[in-house]
């Protein structure tokens, strides 16, 4: 679970390590809606921990894509073979699905050097999911060029 607090200038990592929910019981405790609180309780109670992720204009991609690809690596290395076959296909529908995007961008009109450099940086990060590392990942998220 990945979540953001509002500070004024976030000058945290880009993906933070994983943590438990008291930093962020103890940032909403004084929350003027009294839903926050309960939410809280709910997220503790159905993940293990959270990753701050720094609020800079993709934060929601980086999260996103972050535990997207992680989730992957740990079904792939779970050591169950059902766990393992379905991380293969999924890696393989969101290939077919990324390649597909980029061709409907380009007969949109959006020119192609404007999605290539992108698209292609993408797609070998998802390609190469299975040959990283848990730490390989974070290290490729917490970078700015890899981000």
């Amino acid at each position: 679970f990945f979540f953001y607090m509002n500070f004024e200038e976030d000058t945290g990592p880009l993906i933070g390590d994983k943590t438990s929910f008291d930093a962020l019981r103890l940032a909403y405790q004084n929350a003027s809606s009294p839903g926050f609180l309960p939410g809280i309780d709910f997220l503790s109670k159905n993940y293990q921990s959270m990753r701050s992720v720094k609020r800079d204009g993709n934060c929601f991609y980086r999260a996103l894509l972050f535990g997207y690809l992680e989730n992957l690596l740990v079904l792939r290395n779970s050591g169950d073979s059902a766990s393992m076959e379905l991380a293969e296909k999924e890696r393989t529908r969101l290939i077919g699905t990324v390649k597909e995007c980029f061709t409907q961008l380009v007969e949109l009109g959006y020119p192609e050097f404007t999605i290539e450099v992108f698209y292609e940086e993408f797609l070998e990060v998802v390609q190469g999911i299975f040959d990283q590392t848990f730490d390989s990942l974070f290290h490729l998220f917490s970078s700015e060029s890899g981000s």
